[in-house]
């Protein structure tokens, strides 16, 4: 498992080492964009990248050669439904998470039933639909209820099981609160799979809303490899100052929460430190993506570097031609007196 080091103290912030432009074709000379997730896979050295496109798809990419036309060197693995099947409903991916031996997908909703909030499992090989499970009855578009349209469920993350055993959890929220929450907040489920049902879900407490000017959302969840913290990007847009972006650091411990705690009532959980990645030299965009990446920086070479693995993160173009698909790369600073 890669380990990844925080910035020591906190309030040292992060370096953004590198921002890269993603290439914006493949050989066959199909458009790519609307990168909406990243996931590295320490297996095989590969990041994949989920595309919110119509027909949704990942493309898997070599982080040593972005600076290479040949960086993207598979056809994309389309998301499609079971054989010979198109999918039952339009699919719009924003969040990602490869667990063993399988392919989960957040698909953002339209508060109808032809584009419905889900969390959908496919095959990670074919990239066939397995699995669709229907959200909890608070998350689902009812009267004065559930998620806002085209607001999640916007981040997704896997949770390793204790000691190897079993295939874990998923952690996933929405971007902004549901309409019957206080406009302070936005929920957080946990889902276990199950191999013979559709699983569970556990609400979990709430996450604060960032207080700075601007409307935010969360767009990505992160469970470092320790899995005692969590990681939250929040993103807004507020004209004419433009793109926001927050990496906030959460403690795991404060997410345990009993069955009769209701998200919409106790307090949501604040911080424990937030850094504002634009003040630290990230590109005013529209970031969406996050993951723990190599050790090798992208397009720096292919030596393994001392100072550890990178956080990526990656941005949506939205299919615009005036944004742009973007990976940065950063690393924690970290002073002398910090431990090696």
């Amino acid at each position: 498992m890669i380990e990844l080091a925080l910035p020591c103290p906190l309030a040292a912030g992060w370096q953004v080492q590198a921002q890269l432009a993603l290439p914006s074709r493949v050989a066959a000379g199909r458009p790519l964009g609307g990168f909406s997730a990243v996931s590295f896979d320490q297996a095989t050295d590969l990041l994949w990248l989920l595309s919110d496109a119509p027909q949704g798809y990942l493309i898997a990419l070599d982080p040593r050669a972005l600076r290479r036309p040949s960086a993207l060197f598979r056809d994309p693995l389309a998301l499609v439904g079971r054989p010979y099947a198109p999918l039952p409903v339009q699919v719009d991916g924003e969040g990602l998470a490869r667990a063993p031996g399988a392919l989960w997908i957040t698909s953002e909703g339209r508060r109808s039933a032809e584009r419905p909030a889900q969390l959908l499992r496919f095959d990670p090989a074919t990239g066939l639909l397995q699995r669709a499970v229907e959200l909890p009855e608070p998350w689902q578009a009812r009267p004065g209820q559930g998620l806002e349209s085209n607001s999640g469920p916007e981040s997704l993350t896997w949770l390793p099981a204790a000691g190897g055993a079993g295939t874990g959890d998923l952690l996933l929220a929405a971007e902004t609160p549901l309409r019957q929450d206080p406009p302070d907040r936005v929920r957080l489920l946990r889902y276990a799979p199950s191999a013979k049902g559709a699983g569970s879900f556990t609400a979990l407490p709430a996450l604060a809303l960032p207080k700075q000017p601007g409307l935010w959302g969360l767009t990505e969840l992160l469970v470092l490899p320790d899995q005692r913290k969590l990681l939250g990007l929040w993103r807004s847009y507020l004209p004419p100052e433009g793109w926001g972006v927050l990496l906030s650091l959460y403690r795991m411990g404060d997410l345990q929460t009993a069955p009769a705690v209701d998200p919409a009532v106790a307090p949501p959980l604040q911080p424990l430190f937030s850094w504002d990645l634009i003040a630290s030299g990230l590109a005013s965009d529209n970031w969406e993506g996050l993951a723990v990446g190599p050790q090798a920086a992208p397009g720096a070479g292919t030596g393994v570097r001392r100072e550890g693995p990178a956080l990526l993160l990656v941005s949506d173009d939205n299919f615009n031609p005036r944004q742009r698909s973007l990976m940065a790369v950063l690393r924690p600073r970290r002073t002398a007196a910090c431990p090696g």
